[in-house]
């Protein structure tokens, strides 16, 4: 349905409930739609103070902002860790998540907990696209991948071919 046509239906089922006094059964019916929506465009038109008439000069992008107010900013109120201090820090062969997560805390006690610190280090890693490129001639080595073999017995049975 084109948001056209959906706006148009929101500002019949406002009109159907002033002026015609209709059940929210019969609305649903008229405008070809499931009640629980028309329960639901009603309690939004409400809850923003649109009455009918609805004012001409009232767009319906102004409608569905009205209905629709844009969410609130996503901006985490918490501080976000330094990935790329992180990363680095990762780097040193006695340096885990845990214990750089420790110093987060230590500089930042409100700041995310052990879990969303993991899965935002996961995810900074997982952009970085990480590759390894091995230069090799054909045929001179085997090289197997053990993580993508179904079996132990079926890389054994690679190797020894």
């Amino acid at each position: 349905m084109s948001r056209r046509s959906m706006m148009s239906k929101i500002r019949e089922i406002i009109r159907l409930q002033a002026i015609e006094k209709l059940t929210l059964r019969q609305i649903a019916r008229s405008v070809r739609c499931s009640h629980n929506t028309v329960k639901l465009i009603l309690q939004r038109a409400q809850e923003a103070h649109i009455v009918w008439p609805i004012p001409e000069d009232v767009s319906d992008d102004q409608l569905e902002e009205q209905l629709y107010p844009s969410s609130k900013s996503t901006v985490s109120p918490r501080p976000e860790p330094d990935m790329d201090y992180i990363e680095k820090s990762m780097q040193d062969k006695h340096t885990n998540l845990t214990l750089l997560w420790v110093e987060y805390k230590m500089d930042h006690p409100d700041g995310v907990q052990y879990t969303q610190f993991c899965e935002r280090y996961r995810k900074h890693m997982k952009k970085k696209n990480i590759t390894m490129h091995q230069h090799h001639k054909p045929g001179k080595k085997m090289l197997v991948d053990w993580a993508k073999c179904k079996s132990f017995h079926l890389a054994q049975y690679v190797m020894l071919k």
